[in-house]
């Protein structure tokens, strides 16, 4: 209720249903905002406009709305379709600089995770046996980037 209201000590039926009106009026135009802005990351490729340009803002549009849903990989595919499109667009240029770096953030985190729910996984298996994963020693090699599993007790 609007401070107007609250501050009445008599109250129309007609003044708060133009309250109601005006908040829920006033939402609205904000979620239509929002939408306007916002493409769902989902939106398929059926939807996309097949003209170079109504593609490029559509493209551009769902690309920060993959970066903001730290799609990170699917949003520099379409800024650098958009850079196919319109070589000189700005925006697609700075995220082609900007993307690649978290993208790599991104994957060695993944790759962290992924790692340490192995050796959870291992420890869990080895420990039966009196092991653990710190019994072994991983060493990358660096011309083949492969590893090399050493046993030390």
């Amino acid at each position: 209720m609007s401070e107007r209201l609250k501050n009445t000590t008599q109250v129309s039926n007609e003044d708060v249903i133009d309250d109601l009106t005006k908040d829920l009026q006033s939402s609205l135009n904000t979620a239509e905002n929002l939408a306007e802005f916002v493409i769902s990351p989902e939106t398929s490729a059926e939807n996309m406009p097949t003209d170079s340009g109504d593609a490029a803002p559509f493209t551009g549009k769902r690309a920060q709305s993959y970066e903001a849903s730290e799609k990170f990989d699917e949003s520099l595919a379409d800024y650098k379709k958009i850079l196919e499109l319109d070589p000189s667009h700005q925006e697609a240029r700075k995220a082609s600089l900007r993307l690649p770096p978290l993208i790599e953030a991104k994957n060695e985190k993944l790759k962290e995770e992924m790692l340490g729910k192995l050796k959870d996984l291992g420890n869990m298996i080895l420990k039966p046996f009196g092991l653990s994963t710190n019994n072994f020693q991983m060493d990358q090699d660096p011309d083949t980037k492969g590893y090399k599993i050493n046993f030390k007790q």
